[in-house]
């Protein structure tokens, strides 16, 4: 059943061996509401039902209507940080799109 005025974006996260070994999902919505900390809060509890999860609320207290959730974060394939590691901007994520479709063909 579609829930009005809020967007999910869901992931699988899987291991090295391609196996799924979580989720990680951000939620969008409330905006609209006249509580929307308290309508996200529902959100995120009905999502996950009685699963175990981690949450995370963006850091601008003024925001509440963005809500990242995980399962099972602690079976993540984490690797060490390195100073290479940095988000891709919109620009270098185009880049490697078109590098792999052109080494592709």
């Amino acid at each position: 059943m579609k829930i009005k005025g809020v967007q999910i974006h869901e992931t699988i996260v899987r291991n090295e061996n391609g196996d799924a070994v979580g989720k990680f999902a951000v939620l969008v919505g409330g905006v609209q509401e006249q509580n929307p900390k308290g309508f996200m809060d529902k959100v995120v509890a009905d999502y996950v039902e009685r699963n175990p999860h981690n949450q995370f609320i963006v850091i601008q207290l003024d925001n509440p209507w963005t809500r990242i959730v995980t399962s099972n974060l602690e079976s993540f394939p984490f690797r060490d940080l390195t100073n290479d590691d940095t988000l891709s901007t919109i620009s270098e994520i185009r880049d490697i799109k078109i590098d792999k479709i052109l080494n592709d063909t």
